[in-house]
Order: structure tokens, then C-alpha cells, then sequence
């Protein structure tokens, strides 16, 4: 459609992502030959709700930059922007109604809610390390890990639906090391500073002394004063709390491993899919 929400979808599109979870979709329905008609629909859906919750999250955490360019939100206003995310949830359910194969309306609203559900808890948690610390998986998976996991269980589901649960695992699984893998690079880019705690400081308070984590909380009161957060990073660095996230990740990425396994090895599923786990821990990961 024309007007204002086509500007703006036709500048959201310059503000292109990995669309990693799109390439998940069709990775998984690898058969040797084209993908069906309802995986490519399945596979534009899943990412225009990912678009839609970017837009959202945007508005919610007052963001004026998106991959190197003027947010929407900054660009045409909260208010336009909120409404511009609406369309695209619309849209997305549209495509999902026209599969007619297997029904993804249903898992994809649930995982929605449950994306909802994140959103609203990480506001809950920012600058509580106690909430932050009881929630930080739960916040992740429900944000980031399920809508991943519905990725691949909706290939899984249009194309070999027994293997449809290891398609939702090895998805959810990947999720959630996208995330870990995010937090580490990002909380010096702007979690910490609006009080996001995540995994590299929950690490480090673990093992910091009483003192440090009086410290810790000391700063964290002050809720992003420039010398406070440099005491939150000076001891999430000195006990190794970057380390032991990345450690962290690298589990999860033996987990991810683990549930491929559980596709054929002749598949060209398999195959595909191992190399985009693979590329992304040689461009993503530390060590």
C-alpha cells in the first residue's frame, strides 16, 4: 500500500538484518530441490515479525539508530512507528493464514505472547541485579531463543514433520546462543547503559567478592552515571566475566551440535545447517 506506511516500509527495508532466521527456515527444508511455495511464505513471515518486534523495541527503548541508519521511530515519530509495527504483525499472520498444509498460525501466536512476555520482564528487570540474576534465561529464550525455535520447527513441520521437535531444538538452542553471543558484544554498546545486566556482569557477581558486589550494586543504583559504569566494567572484567559468558556460549554451541545430530547425516539439512553454525562461530565467537 501507498501513504505513510508504504515510506516507511519501503525505508525499513534499507535497514537490512543477517535474516538469520529466514536462512534457518530454508536450510532446514533443503530437499535437493526448490522450496515449496508455503516454506518461502513460512520463511517471510518469521521475518517480518522479527522486523515488527525490532520496530517496537525501538520505540520502547527510545533507540535513534538501526544498522547504521535513523531508527523509524527517530525517523517518522513513536507514534507512527508503533503503528507501522502493527501492520507487519497483520501482515505476517496474512501469509501465515495462506499455508494451508500445516497450521503455524497457532505455535506463531504463542511464541509471540511469549516474546511479549520477555519484552515486559527485561523492563522489569533493568538496574535489579537480584531479578536480572533469576531471570536472565527466561528473558532470553522468551525474547530471542523461541522465535528461532519456531523457525525451525515450522520447516521441520512443512517438510519432514517427525523430525519437526529436533527442528524446534537445534533452533531454540541456536537462539539462545545468538543471544548470549549478542550480550557479550553488546554490553558495552549500550545494554549496560540503560541497565540491561546481562550475562558477562551476572557471571562476574557471582564470583566477585562481598565487597565487589557492593560495589556492584552501589553503581547500579546510580543507574548509568559515567563513573558508576565504569566500576561495573572494571570488575565484570576482572573476574572474567566476558570469559565466562564466552565459555558459556560455547556450551550452548555443543548443545546446538548435539541436536543436529539428530538429522540424517546423507541429508542436505544436515550439511547446510552445520555450515551456518559453523560460520557463525568463526565470525561471531570468542574463545
Amino acid at each position: 500500500r501507498g501513504g505513510l506506511l508504504g515510506e516507511i516500509a519501503e525505508y525499513s527495508s534499507k535497514l537490512k538484518g543477517k535474516n538469520i532466521r529466514s536462512f534457518l527456515i530454508l536450510a532446514a527444508a533443503q530437499e535437493g530441490g526448490p522450496v515449496s511455495a508455503d516454506v518461502v511464505r513460512f520463511a517471510a513471515a518469521v521475518e517480518i515479525l522479527h522486523t515488527a518486534t525490532l520496530v517496537h523495541d525501538d520505540c520502547i527503548d527510545g533507540e535513534v539508530s538501526r544498522r547504521g541508519l535513523t531508527s523509524v521511530n527517530k525517523k517518522f515519530g513513536d507514534k507512527n512507528a508503533v503503528l507501522y509495527g502493527d501492520s507487519l504483525f497483520t501482515s505476517a499472520f496474512s501469509l501465515l493464514t495462506r499455508i494451508e498444509t500445516v497450521d503455524l498460525v497457532r505455535p506463531s501466536l504463542e511464541v509471540v505472547q511469549r516474546l511479549v512476555w520477555g519484552e515486559v520482564e527485561e523492563e522489569h528487570c533493568l538496574w535489579d541485579i537480584d531479578a536480572a540474576r533469576a531471570k536472565y534465561w527466561d528473558i532470553i529464550q522468551s525474547k530471542t531463543a523461541a522465535l528461532f525455535g519456531l523457525a525451525t520447527r515450522g520447516a521441520g513441520l512443512l517438510t519432514a514433520p517427525a523430525l519437526a521437535p529436533t527442528y524446534h531444538d537445534l533452533g531454540f538452542s541456536f537462539g539462545t546462543l545468538f543471544q548470549v553471543v549478542d550480550d557479550i558484544h553488546d554490553f558495552l554498546d549500550g545494554d549496560l547503559a540503560r541497565g540491561n545486566l546481562t550475562l558477562p556482569l551476572l557471571r562476574a557477581y557471582e564470583d566477585a567478592t562481598p565487597d565487589e558486589q557492593k560495589a556492584i550494586r552501589t553503581a547500579i543504583s546510580a543507574r548509568g552515571e559515567n563513573g558508576h559504569i565504569r566500576t561495573i566494567t572494571e570488575i565484570t572484567k576482572k573476574n572474567g566475566g566476558f570469559e565466562k559468558a564466552a565459555a558459556r556460549s560455547q556450551e550452548i554451541f555443543r548443545d546446538c551440535r548435539e541436536h543436529l545430530t539428530g538429522l540424517p547425516r546423507d541429508g542436505r539439512p544436515f550439511s547446510v545447517l552445520e555450515g551456518i553454525l559453523l560460520a557463525y562461530r568463526e565470525n561471531f565467537m570468542t574463545d
